[in-house]
């Protein structure tokens, strides 16, 4: 409970820094008012709405009612649809979530198997095959794999759906955009962890003792690699909330990234930022969960902060 206590106010001045940055893009092009309302807005309507929404007063001013809304659920209303901003990003953070975890399942299923195999098997066809994979999964774009994807099981083939709907066979596609680059990732890593892993003294020490290769493998090489590994899966995860922007709007994928790329285009700036902070905090709150999975996993962390 100390840890988890200290790392909790460790990341109040992140929290701060993040809503004052999302708070202040608002201001950076210019009058909020002019920027919200439409072209044809006459000079009395724009300045009735800076005075409804408090644009008038000093920056920390508004700020601080920022603040004030913010730990009270209250992000502001939706220029559009006339509703509390937070409940819509609410609304649209399930299917995001959706694919963003089978997103990371199929990295996860695909990236740390090969990359087990390629670091076991140095210089061999896996080894070459997963060298591909990561190469193609790191320099492709994930719009470019978006529409191969799509035109070949999609259009050719008929097998998947190409936008996004209920039941699994919506989330395919999409997931396997986002999970392809992911894999490259993981791959890579869990590869080079492995390898690391192996040349360690205890690792020849537990071979020197008569230790199976395989009990080596699995108590010795892969518990040790495996940290810097989740580490990274914790860091994509955050990656994927608010990286799928391009993915979701390719296959009209209901999540909050299509909602931001909507408001964004509409100027529904309440909207914008509500987003923006969720992803924030939501990349925050994954960092802090992986550093508490990472001291549970590692002995060494606990017995260093004894």
């Amino acid at each position: 409970m100390k840890y988890i206590i200290g790392r909790l106010l460790s990341i109040i001045p992140v929290v701060l820094v993040v809503t004052f940055v999302v708070f202040g893009m608002l201001f950076l092009s210019g009058d909020p008012a002019v920027l919200m309302l439409p072209p044809e807005a006459t000079t009395e309507e724009v300045a009735a709405f800076r005075a409804l929404h408090g644009f008038d007063d000093p920056f920390l001013e508004q700020y601080g009612r920022f603040l004030k809304g913010m730990i009270q659920g209250d992000l502001g209303t939706s220029i559009r649809y006339n509703r509390p901003a937070l409940s819509l990003v609410l609304e649209r953070i399930p299917a995001t979530l959706q694919l963003s975890g089978f997103s990371i399942l199929i990295a996860v299923l695909l990236g740390i198997p090969l990359g087990t195999l390629s670091a076991l098997y140095r210089n061999s066809f896996i080894d070459y095959l997963a060298s591909v994979i990561s190469v193609m999964g790191q320099s492709m774009p994930n719009f470019w794999l978006a529409f191969l994807l799509m035109y070949l099981f999609a259009v050719n083939l008929g097998w998947l759906p190409t936008s996004g709907g209920p039941g699994i066979k919506y989330v395919i596609l999409p997931a396997a955009t986002i999970g392809f680059n992911v894999t490259a990732l993981i791959t890579r890593m869990t590869r080079s962890s492995i390898i690391e892993a192996m040349r360690e003294d205890y690792v020849r020490t537990a071979r020197g003792k008569g230790v199976s290769e395989k009990r080596v493998i699995i108590e010795h090489v892969m518990r040790n690699s495996i940290l810097p590994v989740i580490s990274v899966i914790a860091l994509q995860f955050g990656y994927i909330l608010g990286g799928a922007v391009v993915v979701e709007q390719i296959f009209a994928w209901p999540g909050l990234g299509l909602l931001t790329v909507q408001a964004i285009n509409n100027r529904d700036y309440p909207i914008v930022q509500a987003a923006v902070l969720f992803l924030a905090l939501s990349f925050v709150f994954i960092n802090l969960v992986s550093d508490l999975f990472y001291r549970l996993i590692d002995p060494r962390i606990r017995t260093s902060e004894s």
